[in-house]
């Protein structure tokens, strides 16, 4: 189509874009908005790459004047233009505005949807393999699998991915977390009758594979590997059954003739030799023909027919009897889908991480929950710099130096002391009795004191960082600000906690209040936490007392009634930060490894925490199964090579003193550190690691992962 003529299909559109849009295969292009367009800083660069840029752009905003232009000139402009529009696009739908546009197509299912079986029609997203134009056209992906598709029409397969960019979906599902589904943990499996196909039969194609290639790198063709019927088979070697079974085929035919030709008076040569079990290669030997007539070779072939038919049914049913019994078994690794990496790890070290999984499998194993549940129930809370901590690292160090194999002690660490104080929040409510409602609180950690009287303000709710920059120093000064959000998890608002105060201090706020950071099902939980020290304090409340303010605020500004009030609260917070107070200790651990003990492998967990709970999950289970860890490992037969060090870290909660501490003790030995994980995530079904590693290690680790840890439901590496 011309896309400058007045007799073009234009004309049946208000605009240039939407014309464009509607064009078949421009389907997956949603509408830029023209202020976007016009504003020179989204355009950066652009002119660069675009031939024509100005007159390209003035076609797409429909400003392009109407004068006369060659054909050749016509259709560069017009190239040029399609091309401009698809490079703003690109950076359009990653804004709030054009991901909100994008949502609805996803949602409509405007990108087709997923062809994998056990996705379940899921709707697709465009996504460009690149973001370098004119390299590789778009590819749809699918956020159950996590897996690109070629789209089903050629048309689309030729718009050119970097017109949607490699960022897009993902930066979507950063944006809108409850849109993204569960992954889909369903795959097919291969049955033969009903029955998976063993891992055996995985194996041995793999290897089969394996000798191909070497016979390619060292010269040997695929007939020198493998003999056939007219070569002689190489001492040592069984024949196939393929060749006894022709070698049968043709004695049997050669019998038949000789029985007729004998018949006839006539005389045939001996058959060539046939392998039976005896006393020749491998237990093979080379037998002659009988020397017996026809009846008898009939009675020896009945024979042996009936002696393979039972052997066969031994076989068959011993076979039957190992899938049902072995096969399925989830506690074993199964070695059909092990990666070279595996398959290149000695049979000792597999044969413990089999028995680590027994044990792992093991439930009458209950120490390290009994030693947890022991710790926490005689000591309490272990928060920095109390007394409870000191006595519960005392109490590790002691039990562990009981295990065998095991050597405990602590290293010095110098850590802060903040304690909470009294706390107290009302809420004005002119209408219950008493004229107040009392409201839960909790002071967020190493948060500012109020005044010795307290806070009087009263409260505006926010839901972002940008709405309240929106509101500014007009709405906010002088006030408390209310951050109150959905739950979309903790990673993703665990930011209004830490920097919440940070923030709101700029507009002049006297406080903050932070909607507590635990899932909407926790209607009246509350949850404090680390947060960054700022001038005005901070405190969490509860999802149901955040959204009591808010309904509050919500009536008094629409003013239907004098009993709507606005918000008004008394924060009190009598805290106290003591810096560099006492000496406290990290915990550690040690397995002496048998080969290399100055090379160390690091497990760990924080052995700090709260003082509003006993820390059982966050993060004694933590370290509790680094523990554990390490002593069913020093338990093995076979004993580490490098030396398993656990850490139990001191002040993780606020400032990670304890792990500066660890290096600057270590930082020499740094390079005989050869592997470091911490567990702080909770003890729930295992997952994976995420790892920071170079490429070659996270390699590796996914391949054990994918081989070793499919059986507990972990494995997964990122």
């Amino acid at each position: 189509n011309d896309l400058l003529s007045t007799d073009s299909d234009s004309d049946y559109y208000k605009c240039w874009i939407e014309w464009f849009i509607n064009l078949e295969g421009k389907e997956y292009f949603c509408d830029v908005d023209e202020e976007y367009i016009l504003d020179r800083f989204n355009l950066t660069n652009l002119p660069l790459e675009v031939p024509h840029y100005h007159k390209a752009l003035d076609l797409i905003t429909d400003r392009l004047p109407n004068t006369p232009l060659s054909d050749e000139l016509r259709e560069q402009i017009e190239q040029s233009a399609c091309h401009l529009y698809g490079l703003i696009h690109a950076r359009y739908i990653i804004t709030t505005r054009g991901l909100a546009k994008m949502l609805e197509k996803h949602k409509r299912g405007d990108f087709g949807m997923c062809p994998r079986v056990y996705c379940s029609q899921n709707p697709l997203l465009p996504v460009g393999m690149t973001d370098q134009a004119n390299s590789k056209g778009v590819k749809l992906y699918c956020s159950r699998c996590e897996d690109v598709y070629n789209p089903k029409s050629r048309k689309h397969a030729l718009v050119d991915g970097a017109y949607f960019g490699s960022s897009f979906p993902h930066m979507l599902f950063q944006v809108y977390p409850s849109q993204k589904p569960a992954a889909s943990d369903q795959r097919y499996v291969p049955k033969i009758f009903g029955f998976k196909i063993h891992a055996i039969a995985e194996l041995h194609r793999w290897q089969n594979g394996q000798r191909e290639e070497q016979g390619k790198r060292l010269g040997i063709t695929h007939d020198a590997m493998i003999p056939d019927e007219k070569k002689a088979i190489p001492w040592g070697l069984p024949p196939l059954r393929s060749e006894v079974l022709a070698k049968q085929q043709q004695q049997q035919q050669q019998q038949n003739a000789k029985s007729e030709s004998e018949a006839h008076g006539a005389s045939y040569n001996e058959v060539g030799h046939q392998y039976e079990q005896g006393s020749g290669p491998h237990g093979y030997m080379a037998v002659g023909k009988h020397a017996s007539g026809g009846s008898a070779g009939e009675f020896m072939s009945l024979r042996k027919r009936m002696a393979v038919f039972v052997a066969g049914t031994a076989l068959m049913s011993g076979a039957i009897f190992y899938i049902r019994t072995c096969m399925c078994d989830p506690s074993k690794i199964d070695p059909s889908m092990f990666s070279a990496t595996t398959l290149g790890t000695s049979a000792d070290t597999l044969s413990a991480v089999q028995q680590l999984l027994d044990g792992g499998f093991n439930s009458s194993n209950t120490v390290a929950w009994d030693r947890l549940a022991e710790m926490t129930d005689l000591y309490g809370h272990r928060m920095t710099a109390s007394a409870a901590y000191d006595r519960s690292a005392a109490w590790v160090v002691h039990t562990a130096n009981s295990d065998a194999a095991m050597h405990a002690y602590t290293e010095p660490v110098w850590v802060d002391e903040w304690r909470r104080g009294g706390e107290s929040l009302r809420l004005a409510a002119p209408t219950r009795p008493g004229g107040y409602v009392s409201i839960p609180v909790l002071g967020l950690g190493n948060s500012v004191p109020t005044p010795r009287d307290g806070i009087d303000a009263d409260v505006v709710p926010v839901h972002s960082f940008e709405e309240l920059a929106r509101l500014g120093n007009q709405t906010v000064a002088g006030k408390i600000v209310l951050f109150n959000f959905p739950y979309t998890g903790y990673g993703t608002v665990g930011r209004f906690r830490f920097r919440g105060a940070i923030e709101a201090e700029k507009y002049g706020a006297r406080a903050v209040l932070v909607r507590t950071l635990a899932p909407d099902t926790s209607f009246e939980a509350l949850h404090t936490g680390s947060s960054q020290r700022a001038t005005i304090p901070a405190a969490s409340v509860s999802l149901a007392d955040a959204n009591l303010i808010e309904r509050m605020y919500t009536r008094a500004r629409a003013g239907r009634s004098p009993d709507h009030v606005y918000p008004h609260v008394k924060l009190v917070m009598n805290s106290r930060l003591r810096p560099h107070a006492k000496q406290s200790a990290n915990v550690i651990i040690d397995v002496k490894g048998t080969d290399a003990p100055e090379q160390i492998v690091l497990l760990s967990g924080h052995f700090d925490s709260w003082d509003v709970g006993v820390g059982a999950m966050d993060d004694g289970a933590g370290a509790f199964l680094a523990w554990e860890a390490a002593r069913m490992i020093a338990a093995l037969p076979r004993k580490p090579k490098r030396s398993i060090r656990v850490v139990m870290w001191n002040n993780e909660e606020t400032f990670q003193r304890g792990a500066r501490a660890y290096y600057v003790k270590h930082k020499h030995q740094i390079k005989d550190h050869w592997f470091a994980i911490e567990s702080d995530s909770g003890v729930f079904d295992p997952w994976g690691l995420a790892v920071a590693a170079d490429a070659r290690m996270v390699k590796n680790l996914r391949n054990y992962g994918a081989d070793l840890l499919k059986v507990l439901g972990a494995g997964n590496i990122t």
